[in-house]
C-alpha cells in the first residue's frame, strides 16, 4: 500500500496550478498586458501615422470633430465704446428752447412790422402822428434785434453741435428722425469706433458687428453714421455707428469686426483645442482609420477667435483630434528616439 506524502500533494497542486494559469492566460497574452509597446510610426498615403490601439484611444480620452467645409469673410478687428448722449441731450434742450424764443420773438416782430407799415401809410395821409411812427419804428428795432440774437444763438449752437458730433447728429437735433428718436429712447446705442487710417469711408457704408466680450458669436449688427469730428491723432479716424440693443451701458468698451472685403473664401475652421506647436508650427491630427493618427501642419491660416480658418490641408469630413492631440505628439517622439542597449 503507497501513500502520498505531505509534500508530494504540494507539488501535484502546485503543477496542477501552474498548469491550469497556462491554459488560461498565454505567455504572449501576458507580456502584452503587462506592457505594450506601442508600434512604430508608419507611413499612410505618403503621411507619418501613429498607431495606437482602440483601447490605448480610450485610455487617452480622445475626443473628435468632424470638419465641415465654410465660407469665411476677411474682417478687419477694431475698438470702440458705447458714447454718453447726455450732452447730446443737453444740446437738443438748448436748440428747443432757442427755437421756441426764436419763433416767438419772430411772430412779434412780424405783427411790429405790420403796425409800422399801416402807421406809415396813415401817417403819409396826415392821420398818424409822426412821433407815434417813431414809436413804433423803435419797437419793431427792438424786436428784429431780438431775432436776430435768436439766430445767433441757434448759429453757435449748431456750430458747437457739429464740432463735437458731425454734420449727421447736429441736424438731426433740430430736425428729428428715427436714429435719434430710437436713441433718445434708450432704444438704440450710439457707438464711437476707432478704425486705422488705411480703412476707407466708402469701406465702411455698410453694416459692422461687435461685441462687449470679444466673441463673435455673441456680436450684433451696428449700422454706420458719420465720421466723429474728434479724431484719435494715434490709433486713427473714428466714426459713429447706432446699434438696436438697450443693454449696453455708457462706456462699455466693444470689440467689432469691419468685412475687408464683399467675396469671402471656402475652406475649413481648424478648433483651436486641436492646434498644437512643434518646431515653432502649429499642427493638427487627423484621425485615419481606427487606429492610425496623421500629424499636419497649418501652413496658411487666418485666426478667428478660437477657431483657425484655413483653405489647405484639410478637408471636410475628416475627423480632426481636439482633445488629446499633445498625447499623439510625445507618442510620435517617443517612438522616433532610437532604443538603447541594455548592455
Amino acid at each position: 500500500m503507497s501513500f502520498i506524502t505531505p509534500t508530494t500533494g504540494h507539488r501535484l497542486f502546485y503543477s496542477l496550478l501552474v498548469l491550469s494559469i497556462w491554459l488560461m492566460y498565454p505567455p504572449s497574452a501576458i507580456a502584452e498586458d503587462i506592457e505594450q509597446q506601442p508600434a512604430s510610426p508608419t507611413l499612410l498615403n505618403g503621411e507619418i501615422a501613429v498607431q495606437l490601439s482602440k483601447q490605448q484611444s480610450q485610455l487617452a480620452g480622445f475626443e473628435f470633430e468632424t470638419l465641415k467645409t465654410t465660407n469665411h469673410q476677411p474682417q478687419l478687428t477694431v475698438y470702440g465704446k458705447a458714447v454718453n448722449i447726455q450732452p447730446l441731450l443737453d444740446l437738443q434742450n438748448n436748440f428747443k428752447r432757442v427755437d421756441i424764443n426764436l419763433f416767438s420773438a419772430q411772430k412779434q416782430e412780424q405783427i411790429a412790422l405790420s403796425v409800422l407799415q399801416r402807421a406809415q401809410a396813415l401817417a403819409t395821409e396826415g392821420i398818424t402822428p409822426a412821433s407815434e411812427t417813431e414809436k413804433l419804428k423803435h419797437s419793431w428795432f427792438t424786436l428784429h434785434a431780438l431775432v436776430q440774437s435768436h439766430q445767433s444763438q441757434h448759429s453757435y449752437l449748431k456750430a458747437s453741435a457739429q464740432q463735437q458730433w458731425g454734420q449727421k447728429l447736429a441736424e438731426a437735433l433740430t430736425q428729428p428722425t428715427s436714429f435719434l428718436n430710437k436713441l433718445l429712447a434708450g432704444n438704440s446705442v450710439l457707438l464711437k469706433i476707432t478704425v486705422p487710417r488705411s480703412v476707407a469711408v466708402g469701406d465702411l457704408n455698410s453694416h459692422i458687428t461687435f461685441s462687449a466680450d470679444g466673441q463673435p458669436e455673441h456680436s450684433i449688427p451696428a449700422e454706420f453714421l458719420s465720421p466723429s469730428p474728434v479724431k484719435d491723432q494715434i490709433a486713427g479716424n473714428s466714426y459713429f455707428f447706432i446699434a438696436q440693443t438697450n443693454t449696453l451701458q455708457t462706456g462699455t468698451r466693444v470689440t467689432g469686426w469691419i468685412p475687408q472685403s464683399s467675396h469671402s473664401r471656402q475652406g475649413i475652421m481648424i478648433p483651436e483645442s486641436a492646434i498644437i506647436w512643434h518646431n515653432a508650427m502649429p499642427w493638427a491630427y487627423l484621425q485615419m482609420g481606427d487606429q492610425h493618427y496623421v500629424r499636419r501642419s497649418l501652413q496658411h491660416y487666418i485666426k478667428v477667435n478660437r477657431l483657425w480658418f484655413v483653405t489647405d490641408q484639410f478637408s471636410a469630413g475628416e475627423r480632426i483630434v481636439v482633445t488629446g492631440a499633445a498625447v499623439l505628439l510625445s507618442e510620435e517622439l517617443r517612438n522616433q528616439i532610437p532604443e538603447e542597449d541594455d548592455d
